[in-house]
């Protein structure tokens, strides 16, 4: 370990590398703009029972989880969107739906290191909250879409649904099980 290196799955982005993230941040904050969604900046450290709740104690083990001075655990964010309803249910509750926002976050995954993988990584998101309609699935699977094509990578989607499955293995007498 050298004290001029980085923590073991973390990295410096400097020159090119940066300009390129800059650069692609910045396209997908225009495009959710563009598209109806407003900005959301939660904390990187949020309390862990958060992150418990939604997954489990097992999440734990793939988390930076620690307690602070005054004993509390607390978690670096694995992801944003339960940050997103935590901040929803404290500031947004009161507003007419639906509400969209969009962040671009640094985000923390305790898990080894792979080719390409790191446990500091940065997660875009557009989340819809309040709106129960297909459309609003359809809303951002578009502004996600308009993002791609702004920053020149072809893409299509493929569109399945669980449900659907289920119905159907169901009504050909496939139990859930199976």
């Amino acid at each position: 370990m050298s004290e001029y290196n980085p923590p073991r799955g973390m990295r410096d982005i400097t020159g090119r590398d940066a300009e390129l993230y800059e650069y692609l941040f910045e396209e997908f904050k225009s495009t959710a703009r563009r598209h109806g969604f407003e900005p959301i900046i939660t904390p990187t450290l949020e309390y862990f029972s958060l992150f418990e709740a939604k997954s489990g104690e097992e999440i734990k083990k793939s988390m930076y989880v620690f307690e602070d001075k005054a004993g509390r655990l607390l978690a670096l964010r694995p992801e944003v969107t339960a940050s997103v309803v935590r901040a929803y249910l404290r500031h947004y509750r009161a507003r007419p739906k639906p509400i969209r926002l969009y962040y671009v976050a640094q985000c923390f995954r305790y898990e080894e290191p792979q080719y390409a993988r790191y446990r500091e990584f940065w997660q875009g998101g557009l989340e819809v909250i309040g709106d129960p309609d297909v459309n609003a699935d359809v809303a951002v699977a578009y502004t996600a879409s308009s993002f791609l094509e702004d920053i020149g990578v072809k893409h299509y989607y493929e569109v399945g649904n669980v449900a659907t499955y289920r119905a159907f293995m169901s009504k050909m007498g496939v139990s859930e099980e199976i």
